[in-house]
């Protein structure tokens, strides 16, 4: 789901900090992070090489030998700090921190994680406009798995997806606009039951503004 909505999205961070008192990093060899993106490896903190943080990029680290602030058994608090922009290292699921042998018996490391923000959507270069009641178009049939869409109109009903079966009492769907502020949802299931769903929205749905259908099967 995470991977659905960072593609999906025109832009998406996340904020990270690390703070240490005689704890450190040590990004790659003890400190690494699990992200959303095919459970990548991210051992860097925000949007700057692999091992290193934001300081080692600036040359502003407290030993400009090191790349991450952290990466010194200081005996006063340091921190980095950065933001996560790139699909592969956006919505992190997993932090792994493996214990150092020489780690002091007073040492304490924090770990911030904000959440994953995304803003807009970005569906611009798949647009369909369609100028006619009768008008529609034909893509793959959808079997399992996420399939979500985005749809805008100011008609008062509209047949939004339709998958019919391939033969009588077989799977099928459809996803309506009946009403203002309503979707409803047909569905043949493999046992070959059917149900209605009605969802209610708070807001008008053929306002002329863009509305997205997320299904999950």
């Amino acid at each position: 789901m995470l991977q659905e909505l960072i593609s999906h999205s025109l832009y998406c961070s996340q904020y990270i900090k690390y703070e240490c008192l005689k704890a450190p990093l040590e990004l790659h060899s003890a400190t690494w992070f699990v992200s959303a993106a095919n459970n990548g490896t991210v051992d860097y903190l925000g949007n700057v090489k692999r091992g290193a943080c934001p300081c080692a990029e600036n040359r502003t680290c407290v030993n400009t030998e090191q790349s991450c602030n952290c990466d010194i058994s200081d005996a006063k608090w340091l921190s980095d700090e950065g933001h996560y922009i790139s699909p592969n290292s956006l919505g992190i699921t997993k932090m792994v921190f493996l214990q150092q042998t020489d780690l002091q018996a007073d040492a304490q490391g924090r770990i911030t994680l904000g959440p994953l923000e995304c803003v807009e959507t970005n569906t611009q270069k798949y647009v369909v406009t369609f100028t006619t009641s009768q008008s529609y178009i034909e893509v793959p049939g959808w079997r399992k798995g996420d399939i979500a869409f985005s749809f805008r109109t100011t008609g008062e009903k509209a047949i939004l997806l339709y998958q019919p079966p391939i033969r009588p009492h077989h799977p099928s769907f459809m996803v309506a606009l009946t009403d203002d502020f309503q979707l409803t949802f047909n569905f043949t299931l493999n046992t070959g039951k059917s149900r209605e769903l009605e969802i209610k929205s708070q807001r008008k749905l053929n306002s002329g503004e863009w509305q997205k259908i997320w299904i999950d099967y």
